[in-house]
């Protein structure tokens, strides 16, 4: 794997490639060539005993097949699609001669995505030990599903949700609530699972107490009836203030984890999903502790091997810890490698301290906003915390890379492949979607022009209207205006189409007819407009497309441009929208280097063409620059 990302970091493509015609066509003369030379030398031998044509054509078969065939291709769901980068090359003209200079911006690039092999991705790492993180909705569950069922381990799964991912799987489920373990057998144990379960650490002064109190009355207990005893005579009977709170809390928080009846925890060779849905918060994480715990020590005397943990919302152990007393993940992640592995999945990457992360070769990181995730991330690498604030849903980056610090792959999960090889095709198809989704019930341009003509003269008559429409040239036809035939003109098609309606002798716009031509509702709903004076920008693009019947959308997305127009089509299809001819207008009020090239970038890897739109003429100029006067630019009057 290590030399295969070298390749990369030196420009080359690597994994799994399909090979073109080309080279199909070039094999194939290559080795027909080879074989004829062969065949040459061996043909006085052959044609005496009469099996050159036999021979002839089974190396013909055989060059073909070979020439032909596909690389392997791995049934995976994980595609690269993105590479975040920290360097941009850009290649400039100096006293004639070309140089390659080097600009310190983040930069996505899209490359051909292409399959990997998530099982080897894993297994080819320092240990095989996984943290999974990200939010709800952006596909951690199903890609930690997903790699659960690739690996011919057994595996022991932890959820603590009810009809969670796992539960959905043909593994056993074993409901804990009718499994749980003794917790009197093992004195450190119980105290370690009881501050996993109720983190003392804010307790107070009298926190460094409430271990020894434990201590104390565990070793005299044998049921929660004995525990329960021995701690209220223990209450009783204490002068020291600080050791009664302590044994107040413990007696406090106890009863939560004894309202279950406990017997002997066991599980076969066989995966099994354990079910803590059933039990409170607290006692979920007290016994998740407990069975984590007698699991791995079954692992330590060689009594099972080559097991994987799976530990959903894994905070719930790794909050918690007093002194020498924590959770049995720690130990797990450092010694686990030689016994099984370990793979942990939760929604934040800072919920699992910097001294577990740091065990786990394999960090698959979903979108984060959250700042303490960003600043974890940012110390391992700027361009990291960059490219997971952004991440797109399905979208995930390994945070234990090897060369992240010269680019970051980003890997692409695609839930419906799990019943499709055609991974790589469907991800390249998912790259050429648009940046966001227009409407399909959209207006003509015939239609438009209609209604801009209501929009700019209300309460016009009918010869108004079209007096307006045939000044603008966007409809001279009487047919089309007036209607003929029993064809209905172009106003009464818009009043049966709810676009308008017939007020009088007059037309009105209806709510969805202004959501087309209204540049208050056109940018209604939108992200982040900015500033009262961009919006002001906005409004005047807006009525100067407008001017040319140019449908205008502004998509929702803050991911996208601020405007879109689409032109009317030229020659007899004036009715219609030409599409190929769709522009990106970003209105800019500065001229940020990073937000012109990143707004850029994206355009341009979406296939708008750009126009700049500004109020002042040096911003404007400032703007042509960083494009290198690439584009269309546009000076505003506010």
């Amino acid at each position: 794997m290590g030399s295969e990302y070298e390749r990369m970091t030196e420009g080359n493509r690597h994994f799994n490639e399909e090979r073109n015609l080309l080279e199909i066509i070039i094999k194939v003369v290559v080795f027909s060539f080879i074989a004829s030379i062969g065949a040459f030398i061996l043909e006085y031998g052959l044609l005496h005993i009469g099996l050159w044509p036999l021979f002839f054509l089974f190396v013909m078969v055989f060059v073909i097949y070979y020439a032909t065939k596909k690389p392997k291709q791995f049934p995976m769901q994980v595609s690269e699609q993105m590479v975040s980068t920290s360097v941009k090359h850009k290649i400039t003209l100096y006293q004639g001669k070309a140089h390659l200079e080097k600009e310190k911006e983040f930069n996505i690039n899209r490359i051909k995505p292409f399959v990997i092999d998530l099982k080897e991705y894993v297994h080819s790492r320092s240990n095989r030990n996984v943290l999974i993180t990200g939010a709800s909705g952006q596909g951690k569950s199903k890609l930690t599903r997903y790699l659960l069922g690739i690996m011919e381990y057994q595996k022991v799964i932890f959820s603590f949700k009810a009809n969670e991912e796992y539960l959905k799987t043909e593994y056993k489920a074993v409901n804990m609530k009718n499994a749980l373990p003794n917790p009197f057998t093992d004195t450190e144990a119980f105290i370690s699972a009881f501050t996993v379960a109720f983190p003392i650490s804010s307790v107070g002064i009298q926190a460094s107490m409430i271990p020894t109190a434990l201590e104390g009355v565990l070793k005299k207990s044998k049921s929660w009836k004995d525990f329960k005893e021995l701690l209220d005579t223990s209450i009783r009977g204490s002068k020291d203030i600080n050791k009664r709170s302590a044994l107040l809390f413990i007696q406090a928080n106890s009863k939560r984890l004894s309202y279950y009846d406990t017997s002997e925890f066991k599980i076969g060779t066989e995966t099994a999903v354990l079910d803590f849905s059933s039990l409170n918060q607290d006692a979920m994480s007290f016994y998740a502790e407990l069975v984590l715990r007698q699991i791995y020590h079954d692992m330590e005397r060689r009594a099972r091997k080559e097991i994987l943990i799976c530990v959903d919302e894994a905070h719930r152990l790794t909050t918690g810890h007093s002194g020498r007393y924590h959770t049995i993940i720690v130990e797990m992640s450092r010694e686990i490698r030689d016994k099984g592995m370990l793979w942990i999945a939760t929604q934040n990457y800072s919920d699992i301290p910097d001294n577990i992360r740091n065990q786990f070769a394999s960090q698959f990181v979903f979108k984060s906003t959250s700042q303490n995730d960003l600043t974890a991330l940012r110390a391992i690498e700027p361009l990291l915390a960059w490219t997971v604030s952004g991440l797109p849903n399905h979208y995930f980056v390994d945070a234990q890379f090897p060369s992240l610090h010269k680019f970051i792959p980003v890997y692409y999960y695609n839930p419906k492949g799990e019943k499709d090889a055609e991974t790589a095709q469907l991800v390249e198809n998912s790259a050429k979607e648009p940046l966001f989704e227009l409407k399909g019930d959209r207006p003509t341009a015939t239609q438009h022009a209609g209604m801009l003509a209501i929009y700019n003269n209300p309460e016009a008559s009918l010869n108004t209207l079209a007096k307006y429409l045939k000044q603008k040239g966007w409809i001279t036809g009487p047919s089309t205006i007036y209607g003929n035939n029993g064809r209905p003109g172009i106003f009464n098609s818009l009043a049966s189409s709810g676009l308008v309606k017939k007020v009088g002798a007059s037309y009105k716009l209806t709510e969805e007819g202004l959501g087309w031509v209204d540049p208050d509702m056109i940018l209604s709903g939108v992200e982040n407009l900015g500033s009262e004076l961009h919006v002001k920008l906005l409004k005047k693009v807006i009525a100067m497309l407008h001017e040319r019947n140019t449908l205008v959308v502004a998509p929702k997305d803050k991911a996208s441009p601020d405007l879109v127009g689409y032109p009317m089509s030229s020659g007899r299809k004036k009715y219609l929208w030409d599409d190929s001819k769709k522009r990106a207008y970003e209105v800019q009020t500065t001229a940020r280097k990073e937000n012109v090239l990143a707004n850029r970038e994206r355009d341009i890897s979406a296939g708008f063409t750009i126009t700049w739109v500004t109020h002042y003429k040096e911003v404007l100029e400032e703007i042509k620059k960083l494009t290198e006067d690439k584009d269309e630019y546009l000076l505003v009057k506010v």
